[in-house]
């Protein structure tokens, strides 16, 4: 990450203006959701991002791995079936980082606690509504795809959180060394303040769900860094690494935009997942895959059953 400093030469004045911005920004928590609102905060965001340099991380695994629940007895079969959702917009509702009828591409990637974990995560994430505690379905069948990346590629990193960053060492040693630029190149004020902010984006990309107004604000900052870094930058914004709530923000999740899907994944193979439901414990499920792996050819695939499904 390079820096020009001559950008950042910053006075007590500005610091306290960017603070208040800040304060600013965080009391759209608090008002009614609409456009109006929405641009302000955006707006908000937007002046931010030209005065504080963002840190980014690259996603250098093999593949993504992106779930998506069978709420009926139809077998996926398509790949645009269990990509971002780029064939009924009208039903994309207000998510983390996307606005009602904009698609964008939620999925996880390979953490540092195991493979069954990396697993749990895309399950988890995909459908909250399994582990809700008014759901009594005793099992719940899920479509994973395996999507390999033609190339590595930059995000913006949201994972600047602690627990995040202690289960996963390798994140952990990439932004530690982000922040050490950040002090070695700023007063010791500026830095501070510059790091702040990285923590304060990533407690807001890293909290649980309570209602609509924690992904209205999510939304307007990934927007405002999308469209900043594109108006004034002109650098294109993959996506962005963040906290898995779900997990307790062990695991890691990505947000990418649908472009970067369609230049940089290709979707090779997926497979079904099988969670049953102990009686004696509700938040416990045995997890066994009851599908082989299916190639992906043609943007199609075929499921074959594996004994115990």
């Amino acid at each position: 990450m390079e820096i020009d400093r001559t950008k950042f030469e910053w006075t007590d004045e500005d610091l306290t203006k960017f603070y208040s911005q800040i304060e600013y920004f965080k009391s759209f928590r608090h008002k009614p959701i609409n456009q109006d609102n929405f641009f302000e905060a955006y707006k908000t965001c937007y002046l931010l991002f030209g005065k504080i340099p963002l840190a980014s991380t690259r996603i250098d695994v093999n593949f993504i791995l992106r779930g998506r629940p069978n709420l009926t007895q139809n077998h996926f079969k398509e790949e645009w079936e269990i990509s971002y959702n780029s064939k009924n917009k009208h039903r994309i509702q207000l998510g983390r980082f996307n606005r009602p009828l904009d698609p964008m591409f939620y999925g996880s990637v390979p953490d540092e606690l195991g493979d069954n974990h990396f697993a749990l995560v895309a399950a988890m994430e995909c459908y909250k509504e399994l582990f809700n505690e008014e759901n009594t379905t005793i099992k719940q069948y899920f479509t994973f795809g395996k999507w390999y990346l033609n190339t590595h590629f930059e995000v913006v990193n949201l994972c600047n959180d602690d627990k995040c960053l202690s289960t996963n060492p390798s994140l952990n040693i990439s932004t530690k060394k982000h922040e050490e630029l950040i002090n070695k190149t700023f007063p010791s004020k500026a830095a501070g303040f510059i790091i702040e902010f990285w923590k304060f984006l990533s407690q807001l990309a890293g909290s649980k769900y309570e209602n609509e107004h924690d992904h209205f604000i999510t939304t307007a900052f990934i927007c405002a860094i999308i469209n900043y870094r594109k108006n004034e930058m002109n650098l294109e914004t993959h996506g962005a690494l963040y906290p898995s709530t779900m997990t307790e923000n062990n695991g890691l999740n990505v947000v990418l935009t649908p472009d970067t899907v369609d230049k940089f994944l290709n979707l090779r193979s997926a497979f079904m997942v099988k969670f049953s439901r102990n009686p004696a414990n509700f938040k416990n499920f045995g997890v066994e895959q009851c599908t082989e792996e299916a190639m992906v050819i043609n943007h199609e695939f075929s499921f074959v059953k594996r004994n115990n499904y």
